[in-house]
């Protein structure tokens, strides 16, 4: 079985990250951090053929 990591993805910047980013789902932009959640940001189709 497969287990995947689910952390959050979270990077300091050198300058301020748009905050208009924040109106996207699970991102969040806060000055020069910018951070995503994976589990609901991302998918993976899985195709049971």
């Amino acid at each position: 079985m497969t287990t995947i990591d689910t952390t959050a993805i979270t990077v300091e910047l050198p300058k301020a990250f748009d905050p208009r980013w924040s109106r996207l789902s699970d991102i969040q932009a806060d000055g020069r951090r910018i951070t995503i959640e994976p589990a609901k940001y991302f998918f993976r189709f899985e195709s049971s053929t």
